[in-house]
């Protein structure tokens, strides 16, 4: 086969234009550390880098998510902390004050109370970054005030019950606060089942009594008449101790068709809701969230956490030793009902910080392994394009030295 110089040229040109082409791949991948510089370099490779990019930064979004919720909650476990401090001490000085030793010094014990009183609401109004720790979803404006005569503590807006939810995972989300509802408020729980086979237009009734911030007594009466198989309309009405009309409403149930469990409150997904009355004071939580339909039905009962909240149970306690009394043990059992709940608050948010604290560990291993796989992916190993880099510019280098030899020659050099 004859070899023409123009073929020869071709060769040489052809071989240099791809060691520098090469030279120059190696270079950019070493200045990236990248070996995916563009996607046709590697397109299944760069297909797993952008899956492995994103999961890389949903990771970092929850473990940000995570490290902002860590102090609100450390600051909710320091406010209960504080306000159990109290309670265990208001428990102490009523066991004295009841002590006929010590009825001479009842006033004294009423101003340690008002004191432990002042403490327990500083807690209960306790704020972090901009967000009052027990106000719910509403940072307006503090949850609760004393009255100007001292004689209750009153909320102070409309609603303390709002869950704050953080999202730690793909499809988690974690409620990392203890509302004002929760500790403080009165939440009466709905219990029992409606029979499938009433009639439409059946009517199941219960009542309960409640109490406004100063202690005045209520009744809160429940009607639930079924509209069709899986819908009850709800409806309420509040009356007096003289049976004069308070407040009323009416809500709409659903009830899913195959479980019974109550699944809509007015078109929402919401099973709670609040009564609330800013006129006479009242506050309510009425939770729904046990009743459903059945085939065989319970009795339908609601009960309440309690009757009197903690700030008005304490007033009481303190005006009773101001006036000479002796506590009342009902008023002592209330504290003591109190403190259990405010104990399993605390147990509560102790669970949902070792939870953060957990999934940021394991986040923090997954960010570990995703960032291995990227780079395993798409990571250059420096040393070996160095060293690949360097024996393509040996090539190159012979190849002008070839080609300073060949390319000048022409026929006659070879006549």
């Amino acid at each position: 086969m004859r070899i023409s110089d123009l073929l020869m040229n071709k060769t040489y040109l052809n071989g240099i234009a791809n060691n520098k082409s090469r030279m120059d791949l190696l270079s950019k991948q070493i200045a990236s550390q990248s070996s995916i510089l563009k996607p046709s370099d590697s397109p299944i490779g760069t297909a797993r880098v952008l899956r492995l990019e994103d999961k890389l930064s949903n990771t970092d979004l929850y473990m940000k998510n995570i490290q902002k919720s860590f102090g609100f909650v450390n600051e909710t476990i320091r406010g209960m902390e504080s306000i159990e401090t109290e309670i265990t001490n208001i428990l102490v000085k009523l066991t004295e004050a009841n002590n006929p030793i010590n009825s001479e010094n009842r006033a004294n014990y009423a101003d340690q109370l008002e004191h432990a009183l002042n403490s327990i609401l500083t807690s209960a109004n306790m704020s972090y970054d901009g967000k009052y720790v027990f106000g719910g979803t509403s940072f307006s404006a503090q949850p609760f005030v004393l009255s100007s005569d001292k004689s209750a503590v009153l909320q102070n807006v409309n609603d303390i019950s709002g869950k704050s939810l953080v999202k730690i995972g793909n499809s988690v989300n974690l409620k990392t606060n203890i509302s004002g509802a929760e500790l403080f408020g009165t939440i009466l729980t709905q219990q029992g089942s409606f029979n499938s086979g009433d009639a439409v237009g059946s009517i199941t009734g219960t009542n309960q009594t409640v109490y406004d911030a100063y202690g005045n007594q209520f009744n809160l009466n429940l009607e639930y008449e079924k509209v069709s198989d899986k819908e009850y309309k709800l409806n309420y009405f509040i009356v007096d101790s003289d049976s004069n009309p308070v407040k009323s409403d009416s809500l709409n149930l659903s009830f899913d068709e195959y479980s019974g469990n109550l699944i809509e409150i007015n078109g929402s997904s919401a099973t709670e809701i609040s009564i609330n009355s800013s006129s006479h004071k009242l506050n309510i939580i009425l939770d729904l969230n046990a009743i459903g339909i059945s085939s065989t039905s319970t009795s339908i009962s609601v009960s309440a956490n309690q009757e009197r909240d903690i700030f008005n149970t304490i007033i009481k306690i303190r005006d009773d030793l101001k006036n000479g009394l002796n506590v009342n043990d009902n008023d002592i059992n209330d504290i003591k009902i109190f403190h259990q709940r405010l104990l399993n608050r605390m147990s509560e948010a102790g669970y949902t910080y070792n939870t953060l604290d957990n999934t940021n560990s394991l986040l923090d291993n997954q960010r570990i392994e995703i960032e291995s796989m990227i780079s395993a992916e798409k990571d250059v190993d420096i040393a070996k394009a160095i060293i690949e880099m360097q024996n393509y510019d040996y090539l190159l280098q012979v190849s002008y030295k070839m080609s300073a030899m060949i390319l000048p020659k022409s026929l006659l050099d070879f006549l």
